[in-house]
Formats: C-alpha cells, sequence, structure tokens
C-alpha cells in the first residue's frame, strides 16, 4: 500500500508532477500500441498462408501465381487479376470488394498491413520508392476479370492489398511470377521445389512484387522503421530486424544474408 500511496501522491501533485507521468507514459503506451500492430500483422499473413496453402492442396501441390496476364502478349497491358483476387474469388481469404471508385480503402481487410496507408501505391511512386520509404505503405489495386464461355470478358472483383508477395516476371528463381511469364513459361512452381519452406519467404510487408528489385524486397513498416514482417513458405509469420536483410538479389549477397531466403534454389 505504500507504493499506492506515493504513486497517488504523485498524481495528486502539481502540474510538473503530470507532465512528468504523461511522458514516462506515453512511449510505453506507444510501443504498446505498435507491438498490437505488429502481431495484427503478423495475424494476416498466417492467415493468408493458410489461404495459399489450401490453394495448393486444390491445385496439385502448385503455388499460386502472383500475377495474371492476358496470354495475348500483344496486350501488353493486359491483367486479369493477382493472387489476392484468386484467394478471394477462390473463398481461400475472405476481403471486401473494391469495385466502386468512392469507397475508401477498407481498413479491416486480411490484406491491409495495420501500418498501411490509404495512398494508392501506383500514384504516389511507391514502385520506385526505397524500402525505407513510408511510400512503399501504400495499397496495390488489382480488378480481376471473369472469361466466359464464349471468350467473352467482364469486370469482376476489384481487391486492394498492402502486402507484397516474392515474384517477378520471368518465372525461373522466385516461388511465385506472373503467368503467363515474361519468357511465355506457363509451369508454375510447386510446393515440393522448396527445400527450405521455414526459411523461404512467400509475403512481406512490401509493395506488389519486387520483380528483381532490390529495393522492393521488403519495406521497414514497423517499430520506427526497423521491423518488416514475413509469411514464409511453412505458413508461419515472424519480424526479421530489416537492417539484417539482403540489399539486392545478388547470390553473393543473399549468401552472406542467407534469411529470409527468396530464391527456390538459394543455398
Amino acid at each position: 500500500m505504500a507504493f499506492c500511496g506515493v504513486y497517488l501522491g504523485r498524481i495528486a501533485g502539481g502540474a510538473g508532477d503530470h507532465r512528468d507521468l504523461i511522458a514516462v507514459l506515453l512511449p510505453v503506451l506507444s510501443a504498446v500500441r505498435e507491438q498490437g500492430r505488429v502481431t495484427a500483422c503478423l495475424s494476416n499473413l498466417r492467415q493468408i498462408g493458410h489461404g495459399i496453402n489450401m490453394y495448393g492442396v486444390d491445385h496439385k501441390g502448385l503455388i499460386i501465381p502472383a500475377d495474371l496476364r492476358d496470354p495475348n502478349f500483344d496486350n501488353v497491358n493486359g491483367r486479369w487479376g493477382n493472387w489476392a483476387t484468386i484467394l478471394v474469388q477462390g473463398k481461400y481469404l475472405s476481403a471486401p470488394d473494391q469495385s466502386n471508385p468512392a469507397t475508401p480503402p477498407a481498413s479491416s481487410s486480411v490484406l491491409r498491413c495495420p501500418n498501411g496507408t490509404d495512398e494508392d501505391g501506383v500514384f504516389n511512386g511507391a514502385y520506385f520508392s526505397e524500402r525505407d520509404s513510408y511510400l512503399q505503405a501504400g495499397y496495390w489495386r488489382r480488378q480481376a476479370m471473369d472469361l466466359h464461355p464464349d471468350g467473352s470478358m467482364t469486370p469482376s472483383i476489384t481487391v486492394f492489398t498492402w502486402y507484397g508477395i516474392n515474384a517477378d516476371r520471368v518465372g525461373e528463381d522466385y516461388p511465385m511470377f506472373r503467368y503467363p511469364s515474361d519468357t511465355r513459361r506457363e509451369k508454375l512452381h510447386s510446393f515440393s521445389e522448396i527445400h527450405s519452406p521455414s526459411e523461404l519467404a512467400m509475403v512481406y510487408d512490401g509493395f506488389f512484387e519486387h520483380g528483381g528489385e532490390s529495393r522492393l524486397m521488403a519495406n521497414a513498416r514497423h517499430k520506427r522503421g526497423t521491423v518488416t514482417n514475413y509469411l514464409f513458405a511453412d505458413g508461419h509469420a515472424g519480424s526479421v530486424i530489416t537492417s539484417t536483410l539482403p540489399v539486392s538479389f545478388d547470390d553473393a549477397d543473399l549468401d552472406a544474408r542467407p534469411f529470409p531466403k527468396y530464391k527456390l534454389r538459394q543455398k
């Protein structure tokens, strides 16, 4: 009780005591709130991982495509959807349809990082920003297309996502890729090709797909820009100190900083 008496006495003191107490408590409360956001982000990533794994179960062990393009390569801007729209349309995940342009970005979507922003990353330059830039905390907007028996297509759901995916447009090195790839690859990778599932990055705090661009390998999004959250191929999610991450996709750098792994055949 003596402690309580001293504590209450200080609270009941002058304005200086109040300011001192607030100065002590604010950083603590801020840290608690931020840890809550980190935890919520990791929960999102685990749910996304469950959806990706269930897609694999339903598709003979194949890993979900990163991005769907028009097989007509003359239509260079043709996009049919991406991994997020596939998971939502296939009911592997639940996320709001944001086809109405007047609807603000969803605040409760499993595809939204709690430290994400309401900025469209395509328009704010997120793709060209560095990994420590708040711009990469913006969302990527992807509209799916429905293909009909007569070959016609109509717009379907629109999904916003605040996470990046370990993929490029070629399809050789990374677990996911734009389908069909720029080299016309149509054979998806399978989970059986993954040698270190607990270390291989699948989805992470980031923007879109990295496409082999080192600045898009991760976004320093948590704990004052020092921590990046990852989903790994075995379905678990974890936080990584951003300063320990590889700074390029060069094999020498990936070998020197082997966690998390990015390439399927990485040592």
